[in-house]
């Protein structure tokens, strides 16, 4: 006990580091918030309105039985779920700041990292109706709970507020479909049990991580199986993982409920976009014919994209690829066009989508303060797998969006990614006075900020496609000095020279353009506050082992008119 007692400094450092990482994490979710009651989907859309109850579909032909909002907002408060130690066949309170990493199966990503407090984990909050995992967050600790199962090491629980699925209190329950064998042996329906508590054990040595799953797939050209090919798994969760195939096989270590998707770097061969999940299915649980011993199944990976079973990675020829890339999705909300028909408000192109929905969300959303007064709207796209509603997160793949716009008759002036505390301009064609059109690299992503401009030109509306490229006036403004930029694991900080006091007023903003071309060809651009205290900014989801050109210049809005400073001298910065 001693031996863990000295690593409680080393714990609480990582635990002030780990909160520090959580209220970055709440910042950012609450910047995209959307309003519990934009779901992406129709108005009157119903979960339970089967017209095939076999098939358990809606009247949209979507699967409805495991329904659940991905964004919803209306927490469950869990009661305090005791944490004890086991040692020498006892049980002990859990000290202080032991980590617990609580992930949100339904939403993808983790959600909290919780330290226990007087032997409990109080105040845990999580979204009504979601599935969650909770695991130990430190490799010396390990879950151990017992149940009639058999030990596990990662809890599965529902958050469910009293009456939900008939429970009598909220809290956490057990995930788990289960059975109940009666005393004539029979089997009885599913039930649910409230999470009270969880036991853990020590060990110095550490623990293998519980959520970790060695793939093994068969890769195969046809018929044929194939050595040498190499393969890239992206998420936004794990660090990129790269694996070869060699006899045939390809293996990787993947973390369990999170999307990879598949990527071949290869000369000769190609894969069809989707991502591959690893998914426990203890929760179907079945009485063994000859023992009567109920037992359950094991890990299992899935086209998340389908809710299929992946057996293998079919590789095809780098033409085929092409041609799946051409497929798209349309989103469930529709308006009226001036025939009358309903149409999509929004469509997603550039792989095969399979059964994946799109849900477009363009209500409620915060306006960030330098677009307030602005004429703008904002849009979120996010792909979900109905079978289960959870989010599919596409991750490192060029998807191309045609949005219709609200503001109809309107030129559109400039489109946003909202990051954090920044507005990321991006390049976009406004083919009529109707919609809008631009890329983005995967989803979840979002939200996107639209901002309008004048009227549509009405030789222009009646004139087809016409693209618009948007070049700023160039005024005379102080230029701005930009430091070495600093490197580190898929990301850069670039810094640039404290504006003075007397350039304070001229200079609203900074704008950062980066690219691995040095003439800044498909360059992507950030726009910065440049108040006194502002000096940096961390530019994410950069290529590992890429060289970025960095330039900055200052940046400024007047009445509706953009102008800028002379760009600054390039920097050059290697992305570890």
């Amino acid at each position: 006990m001693n031996d863990k007692r000295c690593k409680l400094s080393r714990r609480s450092f990582i635990y002030v580091c780990l909160a520090a990482f959580f209220i970055v994490l709440i910042f950012s979710v609450s910047f995209a918030h959307a309003g519990s009651s934009d779901t992406g989907l129709p108005d009157g859309f119903t979960a339970d309105e089967d017209l095939n109850r076999d098939l358990n579909l809606n009247k949209y032909g979507v699967p409805v039985h495991q329904f659940k909002n991905v964004f919803e907002e209306e927490m469950v408060t869990v009661p305090g779920i005791e944490v004890s130690l086991e040692e020498d066949d006892s049980l002990y309170p859990a000290e202080d700041n032991i980590l617990f990493r609580i992930y949100n199966a339904t939403t993808q990503q983790t959600e909290q990292i919780v330290p226990t407090v007087n032997g409990k984990l109080s105040g845990l909050q999580l979204r009504r109706g979601h599935a969650y995992m909770i695991t130990a967050a430190e490799d010396q600790y390990i879950i151990s709970n017992y149940t009639q199962y058999g030990v596990v090491s990662r809890l599965y629980v529902w958050a469910l507020k009293k009456g939900d699925q008939g429970v009598g209190a909220d809290g956490a329950y057990d995930y788990k479909t289960g059975y109940l064998v009666n005393d004539a042996g029979e089997v009885e329906g599913d039930y649910l049990s409230p999470l009270n508590e969880i036991v853990i054990h020590y060990s110095s040595q550490g623990y293998y991580d519980p959520l970790r799953y060695t793939m093994k797939m068969p890769v195969r050209y046809g018929d044929k199986a194939v050595d040498g090919v190499k393969f890239i798994f992206t998420s936004a969760e794990d660090e990129m993982i790269t694996a070869v195939s060699s006899a045939g096989i390809v293996q990787a270590e993947l973390i369990e409920d999170v999307d990879y998707t598949v990527h071949v770097e290869d000369k000769n061969y190609d894969i069809e976009t989707f991502s591959v999940t690893v998914k426990d299915k203890s929760e179907h649980k079945f009485v063994e014919d000859l023992t009567g011993i109920i037992r359950t199944e094991g890990r299992y990976c899935y086209d998340h994209t389908c809710c299929q079973g992946a057996d293998a990675f079919n590789l095809i020829s780098k033409t085929a690829a092409a041609e799946t890339r051409k497929g798209s999705v349309n989103s469930l909300k529709t308006y009226k066009d001036t025939a009358g028909r309903q149409q999509p408000i929004a469509t997603v192109s550039g792989m095969n989508f399979k059964t994946m929905l799109l849900l477009v969300r363009n209500k409620g959303f915060a306006v960030p303060d330098e677009f307030k007064g602005s004429d703008c709207e904002v849009v979120d796209y996010t792909l979900v797998n109905p079978h289960r509603w959870e989010k599919c997160r596409i991750t490192d793949v060029s998807m191309h969006v045609r949005q219709h716009l609200s503001r109809q008759g309107r030129k559109v002036k400039n489109v946003y990614l909202l990051e954090n505390d920044s507005a990321v301009s991006l390049a976009f064609t406004q083919p009529s006075s109707g919609e809008v059109e631009f890329d983005v690299n995967g989803m979840p992503s979002g939200p996107f900020l639209i901002e309008y401009g004048d009227a549509w030109p009405e030789e222009k509306a009646s004139a087809g496609r016409t693209d618009k490229t948007v070049v700023p006036e160039i005024a005379d403004l102080p230029a701005v000095k930009i430091s070495k930029p600093k490197a580190a694991k898929k990301s850069a900080t670039v810094k640039w020279k404290k504006i003075s006091k007397k350039n304070q007023k001229k200079i609203a903003k900074v704008q950062v353009q980066y690219s691995t071309d040095k003439n800044f060809a498909s360059a992507d651009t950030k726009i910065r506050s440049a108040k006194k205290n502002k000096t940096s900014l961390k530019i994410k989801n950069l290529k590992s082992r890429k060289t970025y050109y960095v330039r900055i210049r200052a940046y400024k809005s007047v009445n509706g008119k953009i102008h800028v400073s002379k760009w600054s001298k390039t920097k050059t910065v290697k992305v570890k």
